[in-house]
């Protein structure tokens, strides 16, 4: 759906593990990289086109938290 389809290249890249379990997202190096920035602009147009209200509660969940995050 939308969960994962940043794309496979930036999480990859700008997401690491923390020893506490959490997962951090690189925003210093998404800045420092047009390309990833571009794919980051593509990937929340697509999230702006779609209706969170059609989905089950948890996938609004998911849904506003990907877009909350990826406005970080």
């Amino acid at each position: 759906m939308f969960g994962t389809n940043l794309t496979p290249r930036i999480q990859v890249r700008l997401i690491t593990d923390n020893p506490s379990g959490v997962h951090l997202f690189d925003y210093r190096a998404l800045k420092a990289n047009t390309e990833d920035r571009q794919r980051l602009n593509r990937y929340l147009g697509h999230l702006q086109e779609l209706d969170p209200r059609q989905y089950s509660r948890d996938v609004q969940m998911a849904y506003w938290i990907n877009l909350y995050n990826g406005t970080g």
